[in-house]
């Protein structure tokens, strides 16, 4: 399973997302339905399912109060979106 921390950037916005997923990022976000963000990974780890459970747990409840919801109400994962200004690169 991966942790990752991914920046998007569109013509609207910019935010990061903290996410876990059992495919790698570059796959997760490869598809058309993000076409509108240009996508850059910022970290990723690949961990057995409980660390990253525990770490994805532990990196929203740190970054709660920056939390960001895209502009698009259809973004998949939206809860999991923070300002791009308070999240550490160093986070993981």
């Amino acid at each position: 399973m991966f942790l990752y921390h991914i920046r998007f950037t569109s013509v609207h916005e910019e935010f990061e997302k903290i996410g876990i997923s059992k495919y790698s990022p570059f796959k997760r976000f490869g598809i058309d339905y993000y076409k509108e963000y240009q996508i850059k990974v910022i970290d990723i780890q690949e961990l057995n399912d409980i660390d990253c459970k525990l770490k994805e747990k532990a990196l929203h409840k740190k970054y709660k109060e920056f939390q960001y919801i895209p502009l698009n109400e259809d973004f998949s994962g939206k809860t999991e979106c923070f300002d791009i200004n308070e999240v550490s690169l160093d986070f993981i």
